[in-house]
Order: structure tokens, then sequence, then C-alpha cells
């Protein structure tokens, strides 16, 4: 037995050894020994229909999957399975090495009576993927993998798919739990439990058992209708995850902005960006509810091959010039026959009037006076070429005599960007209704805010270009802010590179919150009477000197605490996960924002936004004094010394409604609308118009 055991080992080490091996047999007593008779040691994965085990063959690892004995699967249907794993052979599907059909009578005990029942045993042997499933690697673009392994494994699943479909096989379970990832990040398709084998004219088929994964089903699929579209939908699903970490449609902008970021400082940006462009149209045309309109596996195989067809055709005719101006420009590259000139001492040396013309001539094989020619004409040359852009020369002088860039083989290009937008705007000539339309403030306020924030965010010229003004630096945060304009419109309005309007966005946001806020955002402390003077006229309560609410802003998850951020009622609101940070601000009776605190987790409630705001310590500790001043809050803020809110009774009498609780405030924007009413049951401070306001 122990022979018969070793000899089948042999052959399937053999297989592993062989990759055109074909698919075999396998004994149940070969898998028994090899998973320690499916041991819970070896067991690495559990599914809905399965369980997987790790099996050791001498050296080698390879994965069984034993399918439950509760899952209803007739023979036939076993058999269909086998039938298209061994279709199926391709560097992105997880290779098949063999089944195992077995029956075994076995003694059970059935309403009392101990009975002789068959057990069925169906498994399948396939190669070991040892890196884990696609779900453990996607995040959004800021961390994680690279772009290049995402791209190759976009391409990797494609192919895969491809194949699959080229074969009549439907995979209708496609989900990243059910792609492997290799030692070498290659993808492989796995999973072939829900799949079904079409005849060769079959295009689509009907089923009755609604089996798959959510979020990543087709809306046909619901009806019982599949096709090879069908999997194409899910393959965009999966496609739009990878790109951003996230199940579900994305806007585009959105998705090659956050790539821009991350590609602005890699040689090949333009490409690279190209490809996450095609990727993301890709995945957004496989998602269309209508599956006709789903491109087929085999067109987006080919829109990704011209992608990098293209690429490689820019690549060629951008590099080989470079390369030859790199020539032209560094003749001093012959040092590398001679390491002596190698660092900038041995150069400021043999370049020196005190070098002989014998030692100068071994180090560039030329003559002083000829290496001097050549230099002045190829500067000359190399000023001229301008089809991709300027160059500005970096002139090295040496003993008192002015040595061109060529010299040293330095120079730094600058990319023309057009600003002829913001020249028109920014010039005297623009009329005030046009700024204001476009910065939403006149020229005096927008002048005022950059001269006190002119020292935060102005930068000093260098050597190699002259510094963005702060009115432009400053206009680019706002335009950002105010319109949600995708970084990549804004840099080709401003004229800036995409990673420069980044990082000004940073910069003056963080100058509006530490120099500008401090002096415009204050509490009525010095003259309180005058602003409570001011609500009292509103809505006859005196000493109110504040109203005070809680907005919500959404955002994208969150990369750490994402349960601290999720928002129960933005949730049921939009039918899909979401999450905000709290915004809490309070506001005079003109509208003008006196206190603001934002960025808590948007789970809290407005009580504990508002006690573990600045403004409630401040308060606590004594702010208002005897506390003759009070703010006011809505229903869902705590009743305090020195906050107000409503009685939460209906069908009040007459006092109650008319004191000081029966003020509501409900703050949403900037703005502080009011209206009065005559009589003993006077209205309460109406609500504002609704505005959302992000730092």
């Amino acid at each position: 037995m122990d022979d018969k055991i070793s000899t089948r080992h042999n052959a399937l080490e053999r297989m592993l050894i062989d990759e055109n091996a074909e698919p075999t047999n396998l004994p149940l007593s070969l898998l028994e020994d090899i998973t320690k008779c499916f041991s819970d040691d070896h067991q690495i994965g559990v599914g809905g229909f399965a369980v997987v085990y790790k099996g050791m063959v001498g050296n080698e690892a390879v994965a069984v999957k034993r399918l439950s004995t509760t899952f209803d699967m007739q023979e036939n249907k076993f058999h269909k399975e086998v039938e298209c794993l061994m279709k199926a052979k391709h560097k992105n599907i997880v290779r098949f090495l063999g089944y195992c059909s077995d029956t075994q009578g076995k003694i059970v005990d059935y309403e009392g009576k101990m009975v002789m029942a068959d057990i069925r045993n169906w498994l399948l042997c396939f190669e070991y993927v040892p890196s884990g499933s696609l779900d453990k690697y996607i995040t959004d673009a800021s961390h994680g993998l690279g772009w290049k392994e995402r791209y190759q494994i976009i391409k990797g699943i494609c192919e895969g798919l491809c194949h699959l479909h080229e074969k009549r096989i439907l995979h209708l379970d496609l989900k990243p739990a059910n792609i492997l990832i290799d030692d070498h990040m290659v993808p492989k398709i796995a999973d072939f439990g829900l799949s079904r084998c079409l005849d060769k004219e079959q295009t689509r088929a009907i089923t009755s058992n609604l089996c798959g994964s959510l979020g990543y089903l087709a809306p046909e699929f619901y009806s019982g209708h599949v096709s090879f579209a069908s999997d194409i939908y899910s393959l965009g699903v999966i496609i739009v995850e990878i790109l951003t970490g996230q199940k579900g449609y994305s806007e585009d902008d959105n998705v090659i902005d956050s790539w821009m970021i991350q590609l602005e400082t890699s040689d090949q940006a333009d490409t690279l960006l190209e490809q996450v462009k095609v990727c993301t149209k890709i995945g957004i045309e496989c998602m269309d509810p209508n599956p006709k309109k789903r491109p087929a596996a085999r067109h987006i195989l080919d829109m990704i091959d011209k992608t990098e067809s293209a690429a490689y055709s820019e690549e060629t005719a951008i590099s080989f010039p470079a390369k030859k101006r790199k020539k032209e420009t560094a003749i001093s590259s012959s040092s590398s026959h001679n390491p002596r000139v190698a660092d900038a001492g041995v150069w400021d040396r043999v370049s020196g009037p005190a070098c002989s013309d014998a030692e100068f001539q071994r180090a560039f094989h030329m003559s002083r006076a000829t290496l001097h020619s050549l230099c002045h004409e190829l500067v000359i040359a190399i000023a001229k070429d301008t089809t991709l852009c300027a160059a500005i020369p970096v002139h090295q002088h040496v003993g008192g005599d002015a040595a061109p860039a060529a010299m040293n083989g330095r120079r730094v290009w600058v990319r023309e960007r057009s600003t002829e937008w913001w020249d028109r705007l920014s010039g005297l000539a623009c009329p005030d209704a046009e700024f204001r339309q476009a910065f939403r403030m006149s020229r005096a306020t927008f002048d005022a805010i950059c001269d006190e924030l002119g020292a935060a965010i102005a930068k000093e010229d260098t050597a190699l270009r002259a510094a963005i003004p702060a009115q432009q630096r400053f206009a680019v945060c706002v335009w950002r802010l105010a319109t949600g304009e995708p970084l990549r419109e804004v840099s080709r309005r401003f004229g800036l590179g995409i990673s420069t309007c980044y990082n000004i966005v940073l910069q003056v946001c963080a100058a509006l919150t530490g120099v500008l806020m401090p002096k415009a955002i204050r509490l009525p402390l010095d003259s309180p009477e005058v602003t409570a003077s001011r609500f009292e006229a509103l809505s006859w309560i005196p000493g109110i000197v504040g109203a005070v609410c809680t907005d919500h802003i959404p955002i994208g998850p969150p990369k750490e605490n994402v349960a601290e951020y999720y928002n129960r009622c933005l949730t049921e609101r939009m039918n899909k996960a979401s999450y905000s940070v709290a915004l809490q601000a309070v506001v005079d009776a003109d509208g003008t924002f006196t206190d603001v605190c934002i960025g808590l987790p948007g789970s809290l409630s407005d009580t504990a936004v508002f006690e573990q705001s600045a403004l409630h310590a401040r308060c606590e500790a004594g702010l208002f004094g005897d506390n003759q001043y009070w703010l006011v809050g809505g229903p869902r803020y705590p009743l305090k010394d020195w906050m107000l809110v409503p009685y939460a009774y209906q069908n009040l009498t007459w006092a109650p409604s008319t004191s000081v609780s029966r003020l509501r405030t409900e703050l949403r924007g900037a703005r502080y609308r009011g209206s009065r009413h005559g009589g003993a049951s006077c209205s309460a401070a109406p609500s504002p118009s609704c505005q959302t306001f992000t730092t």
C-alpha cells in the first residue's frame, strides 16, 4: 500500500514539474495522505461550498478543494466543473492538476436504524499560490501597490478572463477573493464552482440558483439571465476597486487626479497616466447596466494593447532626441575612460589654466581650443531646440572663464504652460463683475486677504525660476475649493504643474487656519451686548450671543479608523456606505462665523462633538463670566448654565412657548435669515439657507 502511495506521489510531483501534463484522476487515498486526512492544521480556506486544504507533495505544495457534502451537486454538475477546469489552461488561471470522485459505503444511524449509506467525495486539486488573494492588496492610490504592479494585475485578469470566454466558459463569481496572486505579482483566476460551459453557438444561459457575491453581480443576474457580459460587469467592479480601493462607480476625473499626484515625479508620467485613463474608461464601460453596451473581453485586451503600442511609439519618439542631446551636451562623458575627471575637484583642476595642455588632451582626447569651440557650437544648437520644451542652461564659471552648461552636462527643463486665463483675470482691465463671479469675492476683499496671508504663503525666487506670486497662489486655492474642479483642469487654467497646485492648496489652507482664522473668527467677548441686542431684535430673547449647530461633510473612506467616521444617517439617505467629518459652528445674529470646530469623526452625535470641542471647555471654564450671556442650540444639545435649548414637548402653553428655550436654531451655512411675528405665539429664529463650507 505504501509503495502505491509513493508511486502516486511521484506521479503528482512530476505533474508539478511538467507544465504541459494533463489533469488526471487522483485517488482519494493520495489526497488524504498529502493533507494528513484533511486535518485542521492543513486547512487554508473555507467557502460557501467547499473547504480548501494545503497538501505537501515532496517539497512542493498543492491546494486540495473538498466540496461540502451539504452542497446540492449532482454527478453531472461535478463533471461539468471538471470539464471547464480542463479547458482552462492559461498563465492567468490557477492550474488544475486533477480530480477525485469517490463513493464509499458507510454505516450510519437513520431514524433509529443502522443503514448502509453511500458517502460521495468530490475533490479538486490545484497548484498552490502562496501570496494570497487580490483583496489583500487593494488600497487607494496613496499607498499599497504602485501603478505598474496594479496595471499588470489588471492586464493579467483581462487576459485570463478572455481565455475563459474564448473557451466558452462563464466564471459567474469573479471577485478579488477569487483572484490569487503569486510571488511575482501575477494574477490567477480561481474558484470555478459556479462556472458554466456554453455550447459553441450559445451566448447566454438561464439560472434558477442565485449564487455569487453581492457587489460584483451584474444586474441581469437577479433575473436569472447570465452571459459573458455578466463576467465583464464583475471585471469592471474589480478594475475600479484596484484603481481606487473602493467598490462601485467612481468619477473618472477623481480617479485620474489621485493617480496624477502619485505619478507626477515619474520619468514615464505621461505614459503611465494614459494607462490609468484607459483602465478607468474600461472599468466604467464594463459596469454599464445594459449588458449589450459592455465591451467584450477581446475588445478590452485590444484597448490595452493599443495603449502599450502608443506608449512605445511615444517613448521612442521622445527618448531619441533626449539621448542625442545628452551625447551632444556631455562631451565630458569620455571621463568614463578616465575616472580621474569623475568628481568636481578633478574637473576644477583639469579645466583651470594651471592644467597643462598635455594633461587636458589625455583627459578629453582633444585640445582645449577644440573642446571650447565644440561647446560653443553645441550650446547654440541646444538653445534652438524647443520642440519639446525650453532649456535653461546652467553655466559654470571656472577661473574667470565662463564654461557653458555643456561642459558639466547639467540643464534644467521647464515645460511651457499658458497662463492666459489667469493673466486676464488678474489684470486691471478685467471687470469687477467677472472677477467676483470667478472668485466669489470682490477684488478689494481678494487683495486684502492676500495682504494678510502674504508672509505665510509667499515664496522667494530661486536661481532657476521666479516664485509664484502670493495672489496667484491664493487664487489657485480659492478656485479649487469653490468649484471642485479636478487638479488637471486647475493646472491648465493657471499654467502650473499638477503637484504644484496640490501643494499650493494645502499650504494656503494651512495659512488660512493658522493666520487668518484667529483674526476673523472670534466670539464677541469684547462687546457681547451689541451681539445680544441684535439677537433680541430678531427673537425678543435677551442675552443671546451665538447660535450653535453641527453639520456633516461627506468624505471618502479614511485609511484608518473607518468605523469612527461611518455616518449611519448619511448611509441610509445615500443608500450606500458613507463617511463624514463633523463641522460645528457658531454664528452671530448677522450670520458671521464666530467659532468653528471641524474634523471630529462623523459617527459622533452632536452632543459628543460639542463636548469634545474647545468651545465647550472654554465655556465650562467660565467664558461668559456670571452667565449674563448664553449660546443657543437645537434639541440635541445639552442644557447648560450657558447653553439654552428648546423644550422637547409639544402643544406648550403660552408661558413656556414664549420662553427662552422656544428659540430654535439650525445652522446650515453662513447666512442667518430671520422673520418676526407679533402676539404671544411669536416664532423662533428661522432656519438659514443651506451651504456647505470646507477647509
